[in-house]
């Protein structure tokens, strides 16, 4: 056997000593093995060797592989032979797999809705197993709807045109969400969770006072100890925060010869829904009240709020405005962004930061003037949007961290449409469902652990009215 030393070894029969290294000493099977044993040596692996093992190593794979996939075979689908063909019989019907439920389009859906629902006509074959799908889908994703007779009933119940309305196709709700979701990509930038039920209850730290040891991090206390020391506990302190979700609903009427006639009309339809429901959740999360929908990022007492200047004139925005909101926003704020109603702009970009006998433009297009319309304020990204407050008013101008908002999602966009609701005037109805609840995670502004007593931070802030 082929050895080489790891250590200085000699050999006690014949007093023949070997130096460890990489040099190759060919020695006796039984000896080389004694070696390899007690850790003085290892084997030098021929090529033959290394193929041999690989060969092992490669068929032990490719009976596992076989053997899994014959089994996941078995348990997915029966076969049968047709003359000299195996064919795949059983398993999970195939229309599970295609979004749109066998639809090349939601205009033709939405056509087959139509022609579907007249006096006498025969309904296309591919509109009850949207529902079918769905309910299949829904029961997988949520298990425990099974153990609840009333829940069942209700899943019975859903998207079949005797009960008023024909459930539209998962690939359309899903279109019609991530409109929603990406409108200023508010939505995307929150801490989003996932319902299946309707609330969710969690325990949030009260944080609000850095600058003592009790109210930071929660009551966590964290002290010096010496050797062999008793080591003090802390009481936490700890809040509930709650999220209901809350439904909002849109529905649009569409008549016989929009549906017929004009180009692209289902997709255009589905595109403003998602639009129009993305738009009135923004509003929610930046300015809503709490009162049955979302607490808004600006409206709640997590929002700090930066006075005007004194003897600032009405309807102006200053340098120092801008530059003491940046103050008051929480450290470590994840991709802050700037919001500004559109009047704001003239004044925003005539804002200097005076250095010497020369400025710095507080607001200026990537790129400069010439750059493409993505725009940043004291480097972080800044968006036009009518959702800000008019000019001069509280929230004309605001800066958010939204990895600290919570959003509560049950579910997607619910979307189902009916001929029977309109029937007398020849229009069919449109209609989608959305839940959603959300609100900061703070509980109010913040005292920094050291500076002025009042000094305050939080993850969200606007400028005051002037």
């Amino acid at each position: 056997m082929k050895i080489t030393f790891l250590r200085d070894w000699t050999n006690p029969a014949d007093q023949k000593s070997y130096k460890a290294g990489p040099d190759v000493v060919e020695i006796e099977d039984l000896k080389a093995k004694t070696l390899i044993e007690i850790g003085a040596a290892e084997e030098i692996a021929t090529a033959g060797t290394v193929a041999e093992e690989l060969a092992k190593a490669l068929g032990g794979i490719e009976t596992a592989v076989a053997a899994a996939v014959a089994n996941g075979l078995a348990q997915a689908a029966t076969f049968e032979h047709r003359g000299k063909r195996m064919v795949v019989t059983g398993g999970a019907p195939r229309e599970d797999d295609d979004p749109m439920n066998g639809f090349k389009s939601d205009a033709e859906f939405y056509l087959a809705v139509k022609a579907g629902s007249a006096q006498g006509a025969h309904a296309d074959p591919r509109l009850p197993k949207v529902a079918e799908v769905y309910k299949r889908l829904l029961l997988y994703r949520y298990p425990q709807i099974a153990q609840s007779s009333e829940a069942m009933g209700k899943v019975a119940a859903v998207g079949t045109g005797a009960e008023g309305g024909f459930l539209v196709p998962e690939e359309t709700s899903s279109r019609i969400l991530a409109r929603a979701t990406a409108r200023l990509n508010i939505m995307g930038l929150c801490d989003r969770i996932v319902l299946s039920g309707y609330s969710v209850r969690m325990a949030g730290q009260s944080d609000a006072d850095r600058s003592v040891a009790a109210t930071r991090y929660g009551g966590i206390i964290v002290y010096n100890v010496a050797e062999a020391g008793s080591i003090t506990a802390s009481d936490l302190k700890f809040r509930e925060v709650s999220l209901q979700v809350h439904k909002k609903a849109a529905m649009c009427v569409a008549t016989d010869e929009m549906l017929s006639v004009v180009a692209n009309f289902g997709d255009r339809m589905t595109n403003g829904m998602g639009d129009a429901i993305g738009d009135e959740y923004v509003e929610d999360i930046m300015f809503g009240s709490g009162a049955g929908v979302c607490l808004g990022a600006f409206t709640s007492p997590a929002c700090l709020s930066i006075a005007a200047e004194t003897d600032q004139e009405a309807d102006t925005l200053l340098p120092r405005n801008i530059t003491k909101m940046l103050g008051g926003l929480a450290e470590g704020a994840q991709s802050p962004q700037w919001y500004y109603n559109p009047e704001c702009l003239t004044q925003l970009c005539f804002l200097t930061l005076v250095a010497g006998t020369s400025g710095y433009p507080v607001f200026l297009p990537t790129g400069g003037l010439t750059g493409q319309p993505n725009q940043t304020i004291m480097g972080h990204p800044a968006t036009k949007t009518d959702h800000c407050l008019a000019l001069g008013d509280a929230g004309d101008i605001c800066l958010a961290d939204w990895s600290q908002y919570m959003l509560a999602m049950r579910g997607g966009v619910k979307t189902d449409m009916s001929i029977h609701l309109y029937f007398d005037t020849d229009r069919t109805a449109f209609r989608a469902t959305f839940e959603v609840d959300g609100k900061p995670s703070w509980e109010t502004t913040q005292k920094p652990r050291k500076g002025a007593a009042a000094t305050r931070t939080a993850p969200f802030v606007k400028l005051a009215a002037r």
